[in-house]
């Protein structure tokens, strides 16, 4: 193979030995800026991309509220926990038979104000943790507290809450709100941070939703109601029932929620993580791009992501396994978002709730509204009637296979568009650590949540993007990319210089080297954009190292992780630590492991551990720990902060500054003992 066939006269061996002696740039001059042009060219960019931004947030801040929406109607509540500033605004639709409906229509006596007391969330012994078996059955003649009083008599009428998903509004509901207010009062709030309603609240989880919702129904006097819950409703629609059994007369789940371990991956540590991406990404758009107050009105909007990321799933299981009352799943065969197997799971864990499965997806709900509609009005009328099945009288065949504890192992894997979510983290935290995410794709598979292809054709492709990347940063910036953080924190001067030396004889073998040998792929990238080798040949071969590399990594953590779980048992039980424990073990052999097949990784392990023994090549911050905690000791001792000033008693200002370290040495001498005290004037001015 000639030396320079991938870089042309330009870039011949000669000149890139010149270049590298000489500190410069060895790719072409022509046509490349100087450093200082780049220099200026940048300052003149963060200038212009400064003033838009500020001029963006100025706009934002002064734009007027927005008028109301026509067909909407407003409603004060308090909130939960309580806003900075006031009270939150909840928009609603209404729909009813009798366009004036009275209070006496709806089961309930209330005074000339509404209560707007606020109601916290509290915990009942059934929904404390996810899992719990223990259902509590409550009464539901109970008195409401407040200035409501429950004066419904067995068969009186209830009022319809329906409850939308995230992201959307009430408005979802305008076409089922309307086929159901047919023969009912139905009502469709905006649930805070969407819609009409206030947009900017302390929290925006199922639970500060569920609070504020009995809120609502506390200021429009509604002492009980039919409780629809449409996807993430559904949770808030179960939040609610927790809050305050008696407010829910029943629960209809819509394409709901429920289980966490049918949501996305079905871990709540890694969907959180999830969730915090997308939240960032959200707040990154929304407060580091000038768009001048058009991505706040975005679909996927910062309410839609942080209600996600403040929600948690896992008491719903447990809420789920307690609730006494009639309950009907509705679901599509079909639903991308809310798989069919979790409303078949939330229907085996409540024995008395009845099961309709459309054919269809998650957005029937608004799209075919005349078939979701009868099953519901029909449900409705079975619970007034005093007939549905409550949990008291469900089948006991069903409350036995209730009381059986959930078995992951009947988990499907990720599908639709958990799967295309899922996918796409992997995708984006490859760019932040390619070897974790890998450890932590073969770990997904291992449990079942992610197909073997799947993860690690997104393995790959976040590698092979992140190797192009580093090429292009090389290749179009030249060496003052590994000037700038974080590739200056990663990169050395020297690695560099070696790496584009070494690119004019071994190409290839520097390419599919620098993806097995750890710590030498960044330079080894760079460099070769540094050196201006020709695209085509540079990504035929990291697209052959990354897939010779990826299902190496993928498929050993796959596999360890699953014998492991196969040799503890109740895998369940010991998830997080044995994912731990794999995800360790794996980064050691990869970071130590594979160094040691070579000569010269012997040499560096040596040397790195005659260091890591030797207490005289330890960090300052490591020898001074034991210090600061017996400083930390002295003071809470002697009631003192200041005691550590106290360093050295023998000494003026206690030796912590400016005393003479010659005094100190001619001081101790040597005799075996140190004064405590000093006499005033031992010590003489130094010469």
């Amino acid at each position: 193979m000639s030396p320079g066939w991938f870089t042309g006269p330009a870039a011949g061996p000669d000149r890139v030995a010149k270049a590298g002696r000489a500190g410069q740039d060895p790719s072409p001059a022509k046509g490349r800026p100087s450093r200082r042009g780049f220099r200026i060219r940048k300052r003149v960019v963060l200038v212009v991309y400064l003033a838009l931004l500020a001029a963006s947030h100025v706009v934002r801040a002064t734009r007027p509220e927005p008028a109301p929406r026509p067909g909407l109607s407003l409603q004060a509540v308090e909130g939960w926990p309580k806003p900075k500033r006031g009270a939150v605004t909840i928009a609603y639709r209404e729909w009813s038979p009798d366009t004036t409906p009275t209070a006496s229509q709806f089961g309930f006596v209330t005074d000339s104000t509404p209560n707007l007391s606020g109601r916290g969330i509290q915990e009942t012994e059934s929904a404390r943790t996810p899992g719990e078996t223990a259902p509590v059955v409550t009464d539901s003649t109970q008195n409401l507290s407040g200035n409501l009083s429950r004066g419904a008599e067995e068969g009186s009428e209830f009022p319809i809450l329906l409850l939308h998903g995230s992201p959307g509004s009430g408005g979802v509901f305008r076409r089922l709100g309307s086929e159901l207010g047919a023969t009912r009062r139905a009502i469709a709030p905006d649930l805070p941070g969407f819609g009409g309603s206030t947009t900017q609240v302390p929290d925006y989880s199922i639970r500060a939703h569920a609070a504020m919702t009995l809120q609502f129904m506390d200021s429009l006097a509604i002492a009980r109601a039919h409780v629809v819950g449409f996807s993430l409703g559904g949770g808030v629609a179960l939040e609610m029932h927790r809050a305050d059994s008696a407010r829910t007369a029943s629960l209809t789940l819509l394409s709901s929620i429920g289980v966490q371990e049918h949501e996305l991956l079905g871990e709540y540590y890694l969907n959180h993580a999830i969730h915090g991406l997308q939240l960032f990404a959200i707040w990154t758009l929304r407060e580091l791009v000038p768009h001048f107050g058009y991505a706040d009105d975005a679909f996927l909007s910062h309410s839609y992501a942080r209600n996600f990321f403040d929600t948690d799933q896992r008491p719903l299981r447990g809420i789920l396994r307690g609730y006494p009352g009639p309950m009907l799943i509705v679901h599509g065969t079909d639903d991308p978002l809310v798989p069919r197997a979790a409303a078949e799971e939330h229907h085996r864990i409540v024995p008395q709730s009845g099961m309709v499965m459309l054919e269809g997806n998650h957005f029937m709900t608004f799209l075919e509204p005349g078939r979701i509609a009868p099953p519901i009005e029909d449900f409705l009328d079975r619970v007034e009637a005093g007939t549905a099945t409550v949990r008291a009288t469900a089948d006991q065949a069903r409350a036995a296979a209730a009381a059986t504890p959930f078995d992951p192992s009947t988990l499907p894997p990720v599908t639709g568009f958990a799967l295309v979510v899922a996918l796409l983290l992997i995708v984006a935290a490859t760019f932040v650590s390619e070897d974790l995410t890998c450890i932590g794709t073969g770990l997904l598979i291992a449990r079942g949540s992610l197909p073997w292809t799947a993860g690690v054709g997104a393995c790959l492709a976040g590698l092979v993007v992140g190797d192009l990347l580093l090429y292009a940063g090389g290749r179009w910036i030249g060496r003052p990319v590994t000037r700038v953080a974080p590739l200056r924190w990663m990169i050395r001067g020297e690695e560099l210089e070696r790496a584009c030396r070494w690119f004019t004889e071994r190409s290839a073998a520097l390419l599919i080297g620098g993806r097995f040998v750890p710590g030498t792929r960044l330079p080894t990238y760079v460099a070769a954009g540094v050196v201006r080798m020709p695209l085509i040949p540079f990504s035929l071969w990291i697209v052959v190292a990354a897939a010779l590399w990826t299902p190496l990594l993928v498929g050993g953590t796959a596999l360890f992780g699953a014998v492991a779980a196969e040799q503890i048992g109740a895998f369940q039980h010991r998830a997080l630590p044995w994912l731990i424990a794999t995800a360790l073990g794996a980064l050691i052999a990869l970071r130590v492991g594979i160094p040691l097949f070579s000569a010269a990784g012997r040499r560096r392990f040596l040397a790195r551990w005659g260091r890591v023994r030797g207490w005289e090549f330890w960090p300052p911050w490591l020898l001074y720990l034991p210090v600061l905690a017996w400083g930390v000791w002295l003071a809470v001792k002697y009631r003192s902060l200041s005691v550590f000033t106290a360093a050295n008693p023998g000494f003026p200002d206690g030796g912590l500054v400016g005393e003479s370290k010659s005094a100190i040495l001619g001081a101790i001498g040597d005799r075996g003992r140190v004064a405590r005290t000093v006499v005033a004037g031992a010590f003489a001015a130094e010469d």
